[in-house]
Order: structure tokens, then C-alpha cells, then sequence
């Protein structure tokens, strides 16, 4: 039989930021809001917010994802992002505007994947690399018959691109 959800805690929308995305890692929750990436620490009843960046205001960030060491976001606006985050604050690495909005992130450690779309000639995957607070870009994809690229992913062998009109593309 299915098992019930039981709501442990939740953090409320803020004003006008919008909750896009969610990632994890063994000890704090990242949360992407359209205008900021925020990090909180979760005890299993209440969240307690450590940190927040909000210098690029927008209304873009579509994604979060963490590989370890950097704290990736996807900004339709603004590009790629690449924090670190000590425990106490979030700190920009480096950053990258792609060839069109970066609507998801995704990484193996490695590489960074983001997936553009705005119904243009730059939806696709870009594949960088970080060097010190550098983007190094490593491969590109084009995709320019496919619009409303929605997502990427990866299972350590292939990359998964989501369109929405093509299906996904390995």
C-alpha cells in the first residue's frame, strides 16, 4: 500500500519569491527562489536560514543543483552561477551567460551541463569546466529545431536533455 507524507516543516514563500527549485546535500537545503538562492539548515521540525545572495536581481533563477564543492544556479537572466558555501556564506565563484537563458544545471563533478531555451538558435547544452572563477567552456550541443529545452541530467555514463517537443535526447 502507499504510504502517507507527514509535513515535518516547511519555509513560506517570502514576499514576492517564488520557490523554484530545491537541492541537498548531507547537511544543508538550497532553495532557489526566482530572485535568490537561499541555504538553510533543516533539525526535522524547523528550517533556519544561514545564507542568502541576492545581488542579481531578476526574477530568473530556474534551477539549483550542488556537485560537492560548487553550488551551481541557472538564471534565465543572469546565466550560470557557481557559490561556494562555507557554513556561514554563500560566495560567488564564477559565472557564465550561455548563448540563451539558462533554464536547468545539472553536474557530475567534472562538468557542469546547462541546458538553454527561449525559442531561438540557443537552446541546446553547454558543457563547461571551473578553473579558479573562471567558466571554461568544454562542448556545446545545438539543438535549434527543438524550442522549450525543460531540463538536464545525467547518470555518470549519458547526459539527458529534455525538449519539450522532441521527448529527451541521450
Amino acid at each position: 500500500g502507499a504510504s502517507e507524507f507527514i509535513l515535518k516543516g516547511n519555509v513560506a514563500a517570502m514576499g514576492n519569491k517564488d520557490a523554484v527549485d530545491v537541492w541537498c546535500d548531507e547537511r544543508y537545503i538550497y532553495v532557489a527562489y526566482r530572485d535568490g538562492l537561499f541555504c538553510y539548515a533543516f533539525d526535522g521540525s524547523a528550517f533556519t536560514e544561514l545564507a542568502a545572495t541576492e545581488e542579481k536581481k531578476g526574477a530568473g533563477l530556474q534551477a539549483v543543483w550542488g556537485d560537492g564543492t560548487h553550488i551551481q544556479v541557472a538564471d534565465t537572466v543572469y546565466g550560470v552561477s557557481a557559490y561556494l558555501f562555507d557554513g556561514f556564506s554563500l560566495t560567488e565563484q564564477a559565472s557564465v551567460t550561455p548563448p540563451d537563458a539558462a533554464v536547468d544545471v545539472w553536474s557530475d563533478g567534472a562538468y557542469i551541463y546547462v541546458a538553454t531555451s527561449l525559442y531561438s538558435a540557443g537552446n541546446g547544452l553547454s558543457a563547461y569546466s571551473i578553473q579558479g572563477s573562471e567558466f571554461i567552456p568544454q562542448g556545446r550541443l545545438d539543438t535549434p529545431t527543438d524550442n522549450d529545452v525543460g531540463a538536464v541530467w545525467g547518470d555518470g555514463t549519458y547526459i539527458y536533455l529534455a525538449h519539450a517537443e522532441s521527448g529527451v535526447r541521450a
